[in-house]
């Protein structure tokens, strides 16, 4: 049973290292396509984050005056932390997507 989790570890680690291989690959030049794919990633993520975060704006205000029976002026502050809210979650969330893939570890030769 110990031996049958070693092969399959090996098996795995060896993919692993198969797909970073590709990927780093200076003669195909892959490195390339990883780095537009992560800039198309950045720039399609921050679009959207953006065009959301207008739109609750926008529209949540309606909603924030009901829900404080007509004060506008808190629902006007609250409308504001909420969109400030939510960039934060969303441009922290993108910048941990975007991290960089850690180096699998080579197995041990025995």
């Amino acid at each position: 049973m110990n031996t049958f989790k070693i092969v399959l570890d090996k098996y795995i680690i060896k993919r692993m290292l198969e797909i970073e291989h590709v990927q780093i690959n200076p003669e195909r030049r892959n490195t390339m396509y990883v780095i537009t794919c992560y800039l198309s990633y950045l720039a399609i993520s921050i679009a959207l984050t953006i065009w959301v975060a207008r739109t609750l704006h926008k529209n949540g205000r309606l909603f924030l005056v009901d829900a404080f029976h007509g004060n506008g002026e808190l629902a006007d502050s609250v409308n504001h932390l909420l969109v400030v809210g939510f960039y934060l979650i969303n441009v922290g969330y993108i910048a941990m997507a975007l991290k960089p893939p850690t180096p699998s570890p080579t197995p041990a030769k025995s």
